[in-house]
């Protein structure tokens, strides 16, 4: 049954792994007005909050949401979501 070359798999490496291929360049950030969420946007890893608030209020999808109010608050939970307060 066992073969000459058998080794326990207990007795085996782990196999190696290239870590610049588990890096994301972009990150996907859900986004809220008023705490109801609205969708989602792409933007590249890395950026900071204010290049984020400033991408949402130019997209397209939100504008519609955010020209009609005025932001009292703006809540940025880091990598995850965006939440806009507005009157």
């Amino acid at each position: 049954i066992f073969k000459d070359d058998y080794c326990p798999i207990s007795d085996k490496s782990w196999p190696n792994y290239d870590v610049s291929l588990i890096v994301s360049d972009s990150m996907t950030i859900a986004v809220q007005i008023n705490g109801k969420t609205r969708g989602t946007i792409e933007v590249e890893s890395g950026l900071d909050k204010e290049n984020i608030f400033r991408n949402i209020k130019e997209n397209e999808k939100f504008i519609k949401y955010l020209e009609n109010g005025k932001i009292i608050k703006k809540i940025y939970v880091p990598n995850r979501l965006v939440n806009f307060v507005i009157v």
